[in-house]
């Protein structure tokens, strides 16, 4: 199936409930499979064969469904609402910032207040909720030991890469946005980007590396030398993201060879 929003969710429980196998589709994959169809319409009729015809094509190659313990589907959902608080208040700070009567830069001033008081009530019911699960406590104590990683980030990774520890580098680079993929044509060598991922880490990672590139530790040494070898500083910083992520990765999988 397709995601809709959340909606897909209902659906998904019951199956996994009757032991039926399920796959969530990424929806940018599936718009790609219906035009390799050469099939340019859209209507719901339209949307559901095309979705069974890839389930039916490629049902032994795609990843099953399996459900989160309520913990982690707790914390993914409290970190998206953190994340929304996040955005809302950057958006009234930005509009503080330009011209304006008192009256409405009040508003602005009470609206963020509020938006602050929110946030710090997400963070807190995130941390107890951490704390209260000894696997994600000792998964986000591991990783912050890593430069950069604070609390915060380290349960947004979590609500993210549940599976986190389970990946190889190359994986885990590549699920987290960071790892370089080639755009080549004959002899020609286009300049490598990063694409695809889930769209949620990379802002996690972003702040990660900001706050490591400052530091005297190995990871802000990498980064300068980065700089020094010519890089650009966000080519630099996004391979101070991938060092990140994959130094987690580690970090988790040692964790958890320790544990069994």
């Amino acid at each position: 199936m397709e995601t809709t929003g959340g909606h897909e969710c209902a659906l998904l429980g019951y199956l996994e409930g009757k032991s039926i196998a399920a796959h969530r589709g990424n929806a940018r994959t599936i718009k790609n499979f219906i035009r390799s169809l050469r099939n340019y319409g859209k209507t719901d009729k339209i949307d559901a064969l095309a979705i069974a015809q890839y389930g039916s094509e490629r049902h032994q190659n795609l990843e099953l469904y399996k459900a989160p313990s309520e913990s982690l589907r707790k914390l993914t959902a409290f970190n998206r609402r953190r994340s929304e608080l996040v955005k809302m208040r950057t958006a009234d700070k930005n509009r503080l910032e330009g011209p304006m009567s008192a009256d409405i830069a009040d508003s602005l001033k009470r609206v963020i207040k509020a938006l602050d008081t929110e946030i710090e009530r997400i963070e807190k019911q995130i941390e107890k909720l951490v704390q209260q699960d000894k696997a994600l406590s000792a998964k986000a104590e591991v990783m912050q030991t890593i430069p950069g990683i604070g609390k915060i980030t380290a349960m947004g990774i979590l609500s993210y890469l549940p599976a986190i520890g389970s990946f190889t580098r190359r994986e885990i680079a590549s699920l987290s946005g960071v790892a370089p993929h080639p755009y080549d044509s004959g002899d020609q060598q286009s300049y490598r980007s990063t694409r695809g991922g889930k769209k949620e880490i990379k802002p996690i990672l972003f702040i990660a590396a900001m706050a490591a590139s400052r530091g005297k530790h190995s990871l802000g040494v990498y980064y300068r030398r980065k700089i020094a070898e010519g890089k650009k500083p966000i080519v630099a910083l996004t391979a101070l993201m991938r060092k990140i992520i994959v130094i987690a990765n580690a970090r988790v999988r040692d964790l958890q060879e320790a544990q069994s």
